[in-house]
């Protein structure tokens, strides 16, 4: 089930339109590419070789035939699919960083016993209480972006009661997908797209019938599945943090 947004809700946060700019910005590049590559495609037939862009070390243009290229375009369309999502993510992992430092800011518990880090060195001369303030808040941000991704987002709600606010409303089938998406994304990233022990069990639900060892192939219908439990995930945490901002 679908996010659905009530009328009169205060402004987004700042750091959701920031995601939302990303994510526009994505779906702009995504779109661009496919209707470029499936235009050259329609029309590769009529030409032998296809000129690249990027000039050989002779500084001349060098060229791949036709044929190669459209040999090629299932690959390029399955990289630019992966790129797609890792970026997405990063976007979503940083309006979480964003929005929940903000939110602790402003509402900031003075009474609470706070446990941080760091070298004595570091310590600055001035302003002394800002300085623990501040290093407290990113010590908090932090601790909830490193926990594994099917704990987060129940940590991330934990946080929220307990400063006054409600636990976003997410289904689960959406917190489902969003961990995913997570957990595909650091396939690509740290595994080079090869199914590893943890990215099979993780992506197992959605990608039923591949063993370890194969190549991570995320197809456009997945994709906006997951980017989309990304941004609902997003947009439910944001209409709780902005009541409280």
């Amino acid at each position: 089930m679908r996010v659905k947004l009530k009328p009169n809700l205060p402004p987004q946060t700042d750091a959701y339109k920031i995601f939302e700019k990303t994510n526009t910005d994505l779906n702009q590049f995504y779109w661009t590419f496919r209707c470029a590559l499936d235009y050259t495609a329609s029309k590769i037939h009529t030409v032998p070789t296809v000129p690249e862009l990027i000039p050989g070390n002779s500084g001349e243009r060098l060229n791949i035939s036709s044929s190669q290229f459209l040999s090629e375009q299932p690959q390029t369309e399955r990289i630019a699919r992966h790129s797609m999502l890792v970026l997405s993510v990063t976007a979503f992992e940083d309006y979480i960083k964003g929005a929940l430092t903000t939110f602790l800011i402003k509402n900031w518990k003075p009474e609470k016993t706070y446990h941080i880090s760091f070298k004595p060195q570091d310590i600055p001369i001035t302003n002394l209480q800002d300085w623990l303030k501040e290093k407290s808040i990113q010590e908090i941000v932090d601790d909830h972006l490193r926990r594994s991704y099917d704990k987060r987002y129940k940590s991330i709600e934990k946080l929220l009661i307990e400063h006054d606010a409600t636990a976003p409303e997410l289904s689960e089938s959406m917190q489902s997908l969003s961990i995913i998406a997570c957990e595909a994304r650091n396939c690509i990233v740290h595994s080079s797209s090869i199914i590893d022990p943890r990215a099979h069990t993780a992506l197992e639900p959605i990608i039923p019938g591949f063993s370890v060892g194969d190549p991570l192939d995320i197809t456009e219908s997945i994709l906006w599945q997951l980017l989309g439990a990304l941004r609902d995930s997003a947009r439910a945490l944001d209409v709780r943090l902005r009541k409280l901002m």
